[in-house]
């Protein structure tokens, strides 16, 4: 039952979420075309038999059976009906015009996605402070890339593979766009830059790049294991573990590293319970599996300090305005490292993954929920502007081609070439759909 509801909980999340994020979109459509004279017989929200709806002028509005998205059904798109040259129709209009059309989708997306954004600095939201900052390194994960490869903690990061990275977001955005490969990380150390090679790991079940160096945070014991060395030694949930023999632990991974150089020996935990520091012996335990000194417990990290980020209306707009560049940066990286094969295709989210999505920040309040109707609806603007047969870029191009030639395509042409893009946008959601599907079995 309770499956059940989460599965119904995620479904109607990702119907307010992205189908809000889809009707704006049809939206601009619908306004444009309204705008240069070409009529519309139906805006809908939602797909299949019409529920309900209203008629006002020549369009119907309407609500249909299927609540995914909307569509805009232009008089004479010659799609689903042959045109006659009536001066309503979307074929009889100008080039320009028509370019306006189906550029005023994705402009409303573009346009929407800075304003929900800014929004959100607006309200204002509590984040973690070290996202922000110079990406100086805490920890090194025992195993990992970094650690083979010779970073050290209290390195600086500068670039990686020559692209420079300012704070920890662009550290995490450029090592996970280059899963496998061998890099040179540029750090700075003892008041010299160094290049070094590391050739970074894969993190399942995405594929994306991994490279094992964090920043300094806070540990806090999440859970402790029933019989255990911490139980037994007295450590609750809930202490913070400030240091281990005088030394500040630094983030779960390096309190692991820590355990196992002490090689079982007893400890000294300084620990914050309460806002009171306590001291407490606790001795390691051997385990097998995994084969390490283990104190039993779930350590989880927290960030050492959180800013709350609010602004006011202009500079709220601002950083709206500058994340929503980055992250589209960031879209168009992963699309051309998609095309060039330097990243698995494991990276899309189906519509299961979306939902998914929609449903956690659903769950955690109207500012993750906002945040994550800001991406959806950048991703659904910039993705639709590539041109690729049946989407908004495609059908530019389209015109474009036209507008060059002097005349049209033959009807029977444009249809051919609209339905060879289908084919393929469905066949591509196949694939991700597939991939999806596989990811959750082996997790």
């Amino acid at each position: 039952m309770e499956r059940l509801f989460d599965g119904l909980f995620a479904f109607l999340a990702f119907v307010v979420i992205v189908g809000l994020v889809v009707v704006i979109h049809e939206a601009g459509h619908h306004l444009a075309a309204k705008w240069v004279g070409v009529r519309v017989d139906v805006f809908s929200v939602g797909f299949g038999k019409r529920l309900f709806g209203w008629k006002r002028g020549e369009t119907d509005y309407r609500v249909s059976l299927i609540p995914l998205g909307g569509f805009v059904k232009m008089h004479g798109d010659g799609i689903s009906e042959e045109p006659i040259g009536a001066p309503d129709e979307l074929v009889s209009r100008k080039p320009w015009e028509k370019m306006l059309i189906f550029a005023a989708g994705p402009a409303m997306n573009l346009v929407l996605t800075p304003l929900l954004l800014a929004a959100t600095y607006m309200i204002g939201f509590e984040t973690s402070a070290h996202v922000f900052e110079a990406p100086v390194v805490g920890v090194v994960e025992v195993g990992s890339p970094a650690e083979d490869g010779g970073v050290r903690a209290g390195d600086a990061i500068l670039a990686v593979d020559g692209e420079t990275v300012e704070d920890w977001r662009q550290l995490g955005a450029a090592v996970a766009l280059r899963p496998g490969a061998t890099v040179p990380v540029r750090v700075e150390r003892d008041g010299s830059e160094v290049d070094i090679p590391v050739t970074l790991g894969v993190l399942d079940p995405h594929r994306i790049g991994t490279l094992g160096a964090h920043p300094c945070l806070r540990v806090v014991v999440g859970s402790v294991q029933s019989g255990g060395a911490a139980a037994a030694a007295g450590l609750e949930v809930g202490d913070e573990l400030l240091a281990i023999d005088g030394e500040p632990t630094c983030a779960s991974q390096a309190l692991v590293k820590n355990l196992q150089a002490g090689e079982g020996s007893t400890r000294t935990f300084t620990v914050l319970r309460d806002d009171e520091e306590l001291s407490i012996a606790l001795t390691p335990r051997w385990h097998e599996p995994p084969g390490r000194w283990m104190i039993g417990i779930g350590p989880r990290d927290r960030a050492v300090r959180t800013v709350v980020e609010r602004h006011g209306p202009v500079e709220a707009l601002q950083a709206g305005v500058s994340d929503s560049i980055d992250y589209g940066g960031l879209i168009l990286t992963t699309l051309g490292r998609l095309v060039t094969g330097h990243l698995s295709m494991r990276v899309l989210e189906s519509p299961i993954g979306i939902a998914e999505g929609a449903s956690t920040v659903a769950r955690q309040g109207l500012i993750p929920s906002l945040q994550f109707m800001a991406f959806i609806s950048l991703n659904l603007g910039l993705l639709n502007l590539l041109p690729i047969p049946i989407l908004d870029g495609g059908r530019m191009a389209l015109v474009g081609l036209e507008a060059v030639r002097g005349r049209d395509l033959a009807q029977r042409t444009k249809e051919w070439i609209l339905l060879a893009g289908f084919v393929m946008i469905v066949v591509l959601m196949v694939v991700v759909l597939f991939l999806d599907v596989i990811k959750r079995l082996e997790s």
